[in-house]
């Protein structure tokens, strides 16, 4: 399995928590984007690894957002 599979599950399982209403989801989804800035750098896509930097900090930003309100 490459990092880009497993990015694509932590994903999906994040958006589905997400939608369930669970702050863990937040962990899921930056986790499957580390996966996938793993996989750009191995493949040499300096977009893929720019979108999943920005992507990152979003969920790390929404995440500690998400706490104010708990």
């Amino acid at each position: 399995m490459t990092f880009g599979w497993l990015g694509n599950a932590l994903i999906l399982c994040g958006h589905w928590l997400l939608g369930r209403k669970s702050r863990v989801a937040f962990l899921f989804t930056i986790t499957g984007g580390i996966c996938w800035i793993i996989e750009g750098l191995h493949i040499s896509k300096p977009d893929l690894i720019f979108i999943e930097l920005v992507l990152g900090c979003i969920a790390i930003r929404n995440f500690f957002k998400w706490a104010k309100h708990d």
